[in-house]
């Protein structure tokens, strides 16, 4: 009996303000009031169920309640314009692109759904120059304001994914039970390291529509771990493209031909994306998700292919262990 996981990265701006178009971008962002209810109400329709992996700082009503919580250990990026820390000191944080308790309230009025951590200020592992000790007090903050919030932060999403294995003990050692890693295809692969970023750009978008890398999808032993369940990513949920629109169709018969494959086999799904992604043509990319859901409505009742959050599925994991 197969699994289907699908995750989000809840960030609002926090995740994008290295773009060198962001003001153009903030259209996605603002769409998220929208699209989050759109969302739940769709999971509930299909009985799916999905982790939300938020950023600490949207758990705040604003800049001023937000900054007491600030911890004296801040990334010290070598990049200073991906640091939130510096992004604050040069910009006005509006409300509506930066905070969103009234969503976090509203996903957790939906309990079949897990509110997970994205760290407290969307922190990046792998960049040059930010030390362990400062994504422990990082994600220490995190836990802080979720136990403050009344939620239990049992899962962790790496911003970008970057993730190493020193730090995945900092995160056992605070209570947590999982993580999403990375694809398990040769584009996500140690030997891709020194291929240059356009290339490798690429080739994950040709990868969306034509299958160069397989079907993803993960068995037990791929996602269990001796230090925090890595329920391993299978494919970013590439959003509508306009430009696109001719080949959108081999996207979704990608998806849902994996989905299949994942059901037939027993294995896990696990589908992702932010939801600013989808925060413009909301018409387009909403018909999508409804068409990957109510696919696997079918799964569920033909093969027993069953939604699940990554913390339920750590948890069945360590018990099959």
């Amino acid at each position: 009996m197969g699994n289907f996981v699908v995750s989000l990265d809840f960030e609002l701006i926090w995740g994008v303000i290295d773009l060198p178009m962001l003001e153009g971008y903030k259209g996605n962002v603002r769409g998220v009031q929208q699209a989050i209810p759109r969302l739940l109400e769709l999971t509930d329709r299909y009985g799916i169920k999905l982790t939300f992996g938020v950023v600490g700082f949207l758990l705040f009503k604003n800049r001023k309640e937000l900054e007491p919580y600030l911890p004296e250990l801040r990334p010290s990026y070598l990049k200073p314009n991906i640091s939130p820390y510096t992004y604050m000191k040069n910009t006005d944080v509006d409300n509506e692109c930066h905070f969103a308790p009234d969503l976090v309230a509203m996903i957790k009025q939906h309990p079949q759904h897990e509110l997970a951590t994205h760290t407290f200020c969307h922190y990046y592992c792998m960049e040059a120059g930010q030390t362990i000790e400062e994504f422990e007090a990082d994600l220490k903050c995190a836990l802080k304001i979720a136990q403050e919030k009344g939620i239990d932060l049992k899962s962790l999403i790496f911003p970008r994914n970057q993730c190493k294995a020193e730090y995945l003990k900092i995160c056992k050692g605070l209570g947590f039970t999982s993580y999403r890693g990375n694809e398990k295809n040769m584009l996500h692969s140690e030997n891709y390291e020194n291929v240059p970023e356009i290339l490798k750009r690429m080739l994950r978008l040709i990868d969306t529509y034509l299958p160069i890398t397989g079907s993803n999808s993960n068995t037990v032993e791929e996602m269990e771990s001796d230090v925090i369940a890595n329920i391993r990513a299978s494919r970013f949920f590439r959003p509508y493209s306009n430009t696109l629109r001719i080949i959108e169709p081999l996207k979704m018969r990608r998806i849902l031909k994996e989905m299949t494959k994942a059901a037939k086999k027993g294995n896990t799904y696990h589908l992702w994306w932010h939801p600013h992604n989808v925060g413009i043509n909301q018409e387009e990319n909403f018909a999508q998700i409804e068409s990957i859901f109510r696919h696997y409505k079918r799964l569920n009742e033909e093969y027993g292919f069953e939604s699940k959050t990554m913390n339920e599925l750590a948890n069945e994991l360590k018990g099959n262990g």
